[in-house]
């Protein structure tokens, strides 16, 4: 559909999903829609060149889930702890933890209980179940409450709960391990010689504030990139209402291969059950002697119609505006990834992906033909996802985009904000 709706043309692709639509008069900006029974539909706003690709993701399942991948038993000698000061109040007590790395930044958490052999109370063997891949082996060291533990030990509280108990102050690695489903790996030894008492600014530059629903609250959630290891969520935050923090209880870096990093994902978020108006940034780097600047901030989005939990309007409009930036105007998105859901049994069932240019905050959803099937909006309740954007390292032209630009890991800022509505 051309951008004055004077043009609206429609067809069946051919079996390769090629169409060619043109007709007198037909000039940019066009709205460009693809749909397909199966899959999300997807819209792409003010295109303004003539070969377009869309690419349509299935929404119908996956089909039955694949059968668990067996894990790996790791073991070897940890030492390091014996070193380290006893805990001055007697209800406390010193442990160690080995675990294994994970895939992303933030997922440590869905990694199965290492077992009762990974935690130790004085320096000596381990046994420890991992993932299997390309994994670094983590032993951490700190205190925790006896009671805490013996309630863990009795069965009365699950891994993870006690884990996040646990108030660290030394950590080890073992890298380089190559684990394949169900091996038995002997002779992992690692030394915990990392103490975690690094101090240092994070200032959040700029980030989105926002009276009543709006970002309030700033955090900064730090990490180690492994590489091709994945990745080490550490044991602390740096948290505040104002976005200058510091960040307590890191690892220094020296004596560890120069391609470790930091990785730190900040985030802008609002006092609400989801957190959302929220902005987040993410930020690698190995430097932090001085303090780390987090930049760039886009604006986090709020939604204006529909309203939450309200109906779609008969034009099918959606319009949101952005937060300003906690000390003046924030910085403009590469475009916006505007997403429509429904609920299902696992995971939203994606209905509709529509892509934006950077300043553009209104779009309408376009009636879909009958040929299109059974694809695009249905009824009843739905989410709406908006997401303005800031692809790493600038330089986005939106006439000549790919996929792997909307691909999240691209993403160097984005906002989130996602309500319910109702056809």
């Amino acid at each position: 559909m051309s951008a004055d709706q004077a043009v609206d043309l429609g067809g069946i692709t051919n079996e390769a999903g090629q169409i060619t639509l043109s007709a007198p008069g037909l000039v940019g900006p066009l709205n460009i829609t693809a749909a397909k029974e199966g899959f999300e539909a997807t819209t792409i706003e003010d295109v303004d060149v003539e070969d377009v690709t869309i690419i349509l993701f299935p929404n119908d399942g996956e089909g039955e889930p694949p059968p668990p991948v067996p894990g790996v038993i790791a073991r070897g000698v940890v030492s390091g702890l014996d070193v380290l000061p006893k805990p001055i109040n007697e209800t406390y007590v010193n442990i160690i933890v080995v675990e294994s790395s994970h895939t992303s930044p933030r997922n440590r958490g869905r990694l199965p209980p290492p077992g009762p052999g990974a935690l130790l109370m004085e320096d000596g063997p381990f046994e420890a179940f991992v993932r299997p891949g390309e994994i670094a082996l983590v032993a951490t060291a700190g205190e925790i409450d006896r009671n805490v533990l013996k309630a863990f030990q009795d069965g009365e509280m699950d891994y993870w709960t006690m884990r996040n108990s646990l108030s660290v102050s030394a950590m080890g690695l073992r890298r380089y391990i190559s684990a394949n489903p169900g091996d038995e790996l002997d002779g992992l030894d690692i030394e915990i010689d990392h103490p975690m008492d690094l101090v240092f600014p994070v200032d959040l530059d700029n980030p989105p504030a926002g009276g009543g629903v709006g970002p309030q609250f700033y955090v900064s959630l730090p990490s180690l990139n492994l590489g091709a290891e994945g990745y080490w969520m550490l044991d602390t935050q740096a948290y505040g209402v104002d976005p200058n923090l510091t960040m307590r209880k890191m690892p220094r870096l020296e004596g560890w291969d120069p391609d470790i990093q930091y990785f730190l994902f900040s985030v802008a978020f609002s006092n609400s059950p989801d957190n959302t108006p929220m902005s987040l940034n993410v930020e690698e780097t190995r430097d932090v002697e001085a303090g780390i600047l987090i930049t760039p901030f886009v604006g986090s989005p709020f939604i204006l119609s529909p309203n939450e939990g309200g109906p779609l309007n008969e034009n099918q409009l959606v319009t949101w505006g952005v937060h300003d930036g906690f000390e003046g105007p924030i910085v403009p998105p590469s475009a916006n990834l505007v997403l429509i859901a429904e609920p299902a049994l696992g995971p939203p069932k994606p209905l509709w992906r529509y892509v934006t240019p950077s300043l553009v905050t209104e779009l309408e959803i376009p009636p879909l033909p009958e040929i299109a099937g059974a694809t695009g909006l249905g009824g009843g309740m739905m989410f709406l996802t908006v997401n303005p954007f800031i692809i790493e390292g600038g330089g986005f032209d939106f006439d000549n985009f790919t996929y792997d630009d909307l691909a999240q890991y691209r993403w160097k800022s984005w906002g989130v904000r996602t309500i319910t509505f109702t056809r």
